[in-house]
This record gives C-alpha cells, structure tokens and sequence, in this order.
C-alpha cells in the first residue's frame, strides 16, 4: 500500500494530509504575495503555492488557473521591442551601479 493511500484511508489521516498541504501550500503563496511587493519572482512563487494548494483544494485550482491568466495577458501587453530595449538599459545600469558601490567602497 501507498504511504498517501494509507494515510487518507482514515478520516484522521485525510484531515491531516489537508492541514499538511494547507500549511505549505500556504506558507508559499504568502512568500508569493510578499514577493509581488518586493523584490523576488512574485508570480511564480505565487503559482507554485498554489499549485500545491489545488493538490487538494478547488478554490486553490480556480485561483492558480485566474494567476496564470494574469501572468499570460501582463507578458503579452509589454511588446516585444520594449524588452529588447529595457532589459539591456536596466542591466546596464545595475553593472554601472555595483561598480560604483564597489569604487566607493574601497577608497
């Protein structure tokens, strides 16, 4: 027998299994959110999170589905163009500015 059929064939192991599953699943969708306001791959996390979530909630499978939607419509609204422009200045920017920071700091 399988160590989940074996822990879901009592109504004791089912409810267990779902506060194990809640708890990390949730524990990773907060670091989701949390990382849509800071600095960190937010969405990503977010789907994952709930993803482990959908592995027993519908909510949760309704959720990530409307998650991945968003994620969809926001990559095809940036053109193109616009992303072979930004990333190269943005990037730039970052080597120029650790560059400074490590100048600065060793004088």
């Amino acid at each position: 027998m399988k160590l989940l059929t074996w822990i879901k064939s009592t109504p004791a192991g089912k409810l267990a299994w779902r506060l194990v599953i809640a708890f990390f699943g949730g524990i990773v969708t907060a670091l989701g959110i949390l990382f849509i306001v800071t600095p960190g791959p937010g969405i990503a996390v977010l789907i994952v999170g709930l993803a482990i979530l959908a592995t027993e909630f519908a909510w949760a499978k309704r959720a990530m589905e409307k998650a991945k939607e968003t994620a969809t419509s926001a990559t095809e609204r940036v053109p193109f163009l616009k992303m072979k422009v930004v990333i190269p200045i943005g990037l730039a920017i970052s080597v120029f500015a650790i560059a400074y920071w490590i100048y600065s700091t060793l004088q």
